[in-house]
């Protein structure tokens, strides 16, 4: 008995260990296979933007939540579910009024200005919505472990 449950706990680990790396590498190989496709349709300019674009999103995807999702995560053996659960909707609320902050910035500076860093503004309003849903993944991620 014993036996075999030391097998399926080895069995699973290495299960999600496979799902782990082959999501990993997956992620880590759409950028490089899409880079030809971007390359041969956006102009030099046009990929000039989309990369500070991307540059924009990586900055700011850290500065709307606050570091809340890594509270979660080290709070998530220390509580019970239910104030687990709290703590991620507050967290969820915390990061949508952020999103909304800078999407209030993002509209004031578009009164005085069409672009920023070349970068029309009409995209920019797009960022506070995307920064939201990958925050949000990552509260998903935190929490998804079974306990």
């Amino acid at each position: 008995m014993i036996k075999k449950m030391g097998h399926l706990i080895r069995y699973k680990a290495m299960r999600d260990i496979g799902y782990y790396l082959s999501s990993n590498i997956l992620k880590a190989s759409l950028p490089f296979l899409t880079l030809p496709f971007l390359t041969a349709y956006l102009s030099p300019s046009d990929y000039g933007i989309w990369n500070i674009y991307l540059a924009l999103l990586s900055f700011l995807v850290p500065v709307t939540a606050c570091g809340l999702p890594m509270t979660i995560g080290r709070h998530y053996n220390l509580v019970d579910k239910a104030e687990l659960a709290k703590m991620t909707f507050n967290a969820t609320v915390c990061i949508f009024i952020l999103s909304f902050i800078l999407l209030a910035f993002i509209i004031a500076y578009g009164a005085y200005s069409d672009e920023f860093m070349s970068v029309p503004i009409w995209i920019l309003m797009v960022l506070p919505f995307l920064c939201f849903i990958q925050n949000f993944q990552y509260l998903n991620k935190v929490r998804g472990c079974p306990r």
